[in-house]
């Protein structure tokens, strides 16, 4: 994960982070789902010297825990031998279906078990409901965060969460496939239309701008953005 450190020492009323880039994209898409290998193998793979790469993101973090209740809504997507990549489908579809997108009803700090109450929040909480499940099952997955396209092609629907940082879940198909990144938002595998700034296990890992602010007064953030295809 990239990161830039900056540090302004005289009074200021305001601070503006403007960042204009033209990226390529290119997420390699994941096999059939049915050629993947079962979920227990997966999760046990996690816990061996071949899961080194994965094994931190089977552990709890603060704001994506082993959930229980996370564990329990995901778990009926995995049955006994059932194709890792399977089960992740049909949660990320679950999730989109289940769940209604409602900016405002949560904040950065919501917990897990609170979403499932709400069935509403917005894409960081989708990611961080999705990741808890997967973890209370042993399963690694990662918090992934960047944007989404804003301006969608003709006749196709805008994306959510789009007007913002955008947050999307990297989960672990095992050593010899590696990741798949997905967006239950949007009931999405990520391909083309989504850029990465960093992953890590949960949103404070990545948080786009992050520091410490000294003095009086309140204060007010403002965020825009815009994704489109060149």
């Amino acid at each position: 994960n990239g990161v830039s450190w900056l540090s302004i020492e005289s009074p200021h009323e305001s601070l503006e982070v403007v960042l204009e880039a033209v990226v390529d994209v290119g997420f390699a898409m994941p096999p059939p789902a049915d050629t993947t290998a079962p979920w227990e193998e997966v999760r046990d793979a996690a816990a061996r010297p071949e899961g080194v790469e994965a094994a931190e993101f089977a552990l709890p973090s603060s704001l994506a825990p082993a959930d229980p209740g996370a564990g329990a809504y995901l778990a009926p997507s995995f049955p006994p031998g059932r194709p890792v990549l399977a089960g992740l489908l049909e949660v990320m579809g679950r999730i989109r279906r289940d769940f209604v997108f409602r900016p405002g009803v949560t904040t950065i700090s919501t917990p897990v078990s609170q979403v499932l109450a709400l069935r509403g929040g917005v894409c960081q909480d989708f990611a961080h409901l999705m990741i808890a499940g997967l973890r209370a099952l042993g399963l690694p997955a990662r918090y992934c965060s960047g944007y989404v396209r804003t301006r969608p092609p003709p006749g196709q629907q805008r994306r959510q969460g789009a007007d913002q940082s955008h947050a999307w879940v990297g989960a672990w198909l095992g050593p010899q496939l590696g990741w798949v990144d997905l967006d239950p938002t949007n009931d999405l595998v990520v391909c083309d239309e989504h850029v990465l700034l960093g992953w890590g296990r949960d949103y404070a890992d990545v948080s786009p701008v992050k520091g410490i602010l000294l003095g009086g007064g309140k204060q007010v953030l403002e965020v825009s953005v815009d994704l489109v295809a060149a």
